[in-house]
């Protein structure tokens, strides 16, 4: 199934759904339910590699309509990051997923670079504890472990030599060509280390090093995919250390994540705007303000972000560490992306002067599109925020002219709009009422609303006469 967006006339996918897992899709989840949905591209898996083909694809063509399908509760693989209590009631936030990359792995780095994600070296100087099995404590200082003798030393690093040996000819593309590689297909990494291994301090260097690698036990992976994987990485060592070139030599420097959203009835009154700030240590804020009684979805959305940035900048903690910002909306960020100058309204430009601040001390700030109504926790809380933030009082939001425009046009002939706001009848609700602006409860009057409905029909029909 190809991804571009030449596959618009093929015939589209029908995913047709009868278990009990969650599929999330576009902006529906479909959950313990039978049913079908159709899409052009379905990606399987909301791992790494299936969030990044999702990305890529809307990021070439954002009408695609696309299909990730995930059997867990939750996306994003091999990493994960969760709070574990500590002491006195406190939580921290641990990574037990996938922590390091490395200057080799040139995909991941250019994701990172284009997220505005900050790499830092591992730490690896001074003295490391080790604990093997029931042995005790023992410390080193080198890269090279203590196990406690030099023979398990060796028998270690002809391990690492067969390894290496073996993984040149155990290509991704086709890993069982060579006949001494398809020998060793049905074999496990256990397996094979013990019979390679007799020390039992080098054997379990190996079987936790295994599992610390491919996050499982060397039980249940096969030699042959562990040999394509070391072939990837360029030898195993590039995978057990953390020196410049290895693959756990930087880990990623935590983000302050923000959610924002806006929201507004009909999308022109009660403007509200949300969001959801997490730092590093996962200490989190909500932010609300109201974006004005006349108000459409974009400046609703707008003020959110502007909201978002001068919270932040009032509040400087971790000041160093990047920022990343999640809307649903892209007219902002398409208008947003046109760049300083070319704002239109106070507000646009409001927010460019905000990410300047930000960016002031080389601080980096990236903006980041998300689809809304898909799960994301951050946004389905930022969306509860910005209800929230509808219901605070409206009477100092400025409202632009663009906004007051938008929302005339939409409630046009209305009812409403007839008895209470429409410009032409002005003069008649004052003669009427005494005011050109009356409340809803002084034109109840079956007389009154009458004498405006044919006030009404008299201009339409002199409007129509016009135009003839």
């Amino acid at each position: 199934m190809s991804a571009s967006s030449e596959t618009a006339d093929e015939a589209p996918v029908m995913v047709s759904h009868t278990e009990t897992n969650d599929v999330t899709c576009g902006s529906s989840d479909v959950t313990k339910t039978s049913s079908e949905v159709t899409c052009e591209v379905l990606v399987i898996g909301a791992g790494i590699s299936g969030l990044t083909a999702a990305y890529e694809i809307q990021k070439r063509n954002p009408k695609t309509e696309l299909c990730l399908v995930e059997a867990k509760d939750r996306v994003g693989g091999r990493t994960l990051a969760t709070q574990i209590r500590v002491r006195e009631g406190q939580t921290e936030t641990f990574d037990l997923g996938g922590q390091w990359v490395g200057s080799t792995q040139t995909d991941i780095m250019e994701m990172l670079d284009e997220l505005g994600l900050e790499v830092y070296p591992q730490y690896i100087q001074g003295t490391k504890h080790m604990q093997l099995g029931g042995d005790a404590i023992r410390r080193y200082s080198s890269t090279i472990p203590n196990l406690g003798s030099w023979w398990g030393l060796v028998q270690l690093q002809l391990f690492i030599w067969k390894v290496d040996r073996l993984a040149k000819k155990c290509s991704p593309l086709s890993p069982c060509s060579d006949r001494s590689i398809r020998d060793l297909d049905g074999v496990s990494v256990e397996a094979f280390a013990r019979q390679n291994i007799s020390n039992t301090a080098a054997l379990e260097a190996i079987i936790a090093a295994c599992r610390v690698i491919l996050g499982c036990d060397a039980s249940r992976v096969s030699v042959v995919h562990f040999l394509a994987y070391t072939h990837a990485a360029g030898g195993l060592n590039a995978l057990l250390e953390a020196t410049p070139g290895t693959a756990q030599e930087f880990k990623v420097k935590c983000a302050t994540w923000v959610w924002t959203d806006g929201s507004a009835t009909d999308g022109v009154l009660n403007g509200g705007a949300g969001a959801l700030i997490v730092w590093p240590d996962g200490e989190e804020r909500s932010v609300r303000a109201p974006a004005g009684r006349l108000c459409s979805s974009f400046r609703a959305e707008m003020v959110a972000l502007q909201t978002a940035l001068s919270f932040l900048l009032e509040n400087p903690l971790h000041a160093d560490d990047p920022v990343v910002i999640c809307t649903d909306s892209q007219s902002a960020l398409a208008a947003l992306r046109e760049g300083p100058a070319a704002q239109h309204s106070p507000l646009g430009g409001a927010i460019w002067r905000a990410l300047r601040g930000l960016t002031a001390g080389d601080r980096q700030v990236h903006l980041q599109w998300v689809p809304s109504h898909c799960g994301l926790e951050g946004n389905e809380r930022a969306d509860s925020i910005a209800k929230e933030a509808s219901n605070l009082a409206q009477d100092q939001a400025p409202i632009d002219v663009q906004t007051a425009y938008r929302a005339a046009a939409r409630e046009a002939d209305t009812p409403q709009h007839v008895l209470l706001r429409c410009p032409a009848l002005m003069a008649t609700r004052h003669r009427l009422l005494g005011s050109i602006n009356p409340d809803l409860e002084e034109v109840r009057s079956g007389a009154i609303v009458a004498a405006l409905g044919a006030a009404h029909r008299s201009l339409q029909s002199r409007t129509a006469t016009s135009q003839l």
